[in-house]
Order: structure tokens, then sequence, then C-alpha cells
């Protein structure tokens, strides 16, 4: 990642699935984060506002947002937190790419 930009990775809380925040051609900035005065943060729920699926194999979680509609909502406990980071996770590479998982020799 290049100085001033950063990548966002996201469970959507309704469903499990993980979302990456994008702004189609643009990057996120440094300023989204919330020690900067922004809204993002490890641990944060945020409101992205209404979403458009716009990733391709292999970035299948892109999903582009209007910035404007933004809104930190409130920190999770670090139980809460942690309770959701391991509903989400997976033990093998297997369980995570299934099918499209090709061993390599």
């Amino acid at each position: 990642m290049q100085p001033g930009y950063i990548c966002v990775a996201g469970i959507n809380v309704q469903d499990n699935e993980h979302i990456r925040p994008v702004l189609g051609r643009a990057r996120l900035t440094v300023d989204m984060l919330a020690g900067n005065g922004g809204a993002f943060d490890v641990g944060r729920l945020v409101e992205l506002g209404r979403t458009q699926p716009s990733g391709t194999a292999p970035e299948t979680e892109d999903h582009t947002f209007d910035p404007g509609r933004l809104v930190p909502v409130r920190e999770l406990s670090p139980g809460a937190f942690w309770k959701l980071l391991t509903a989400v996770s997976c033990d093998t590479l297997a369980d995570i790419f299934g099918k499209d998982l090709k061993a390599q020799r």
C-alpha cells in the first residue's frame, strides 16, 4: 500500500459475508481512518449506505459505496469482535477457495 492510502476489509453483519469497500477508480485515503476523523477503525461497525457489488475474481468481495453516506455506528466490544471473526473464519485453504483451489506441482 502506498503512503496516504488504505485498504479496508469488513464483514456484513447481517449475512457474515466478506466485504471490501471500494470507490471505483479512486482509492481510500487515510483521512477515512477514525484517528484522522474518518469512520473506519478495527472493530468498528460502520454503515456504508447502499453498495454495489463491483468485484471480479479474485476480488469478489469488492463493493462500491458512496463515501458521503458513510456513518460510524459503534465500537464492538473485544468479545463481540472476536466472536464475529471466529464465525467467519475458515480452517483450511480448501474451505476458503473451494473448487477454485488448484494444487501446484
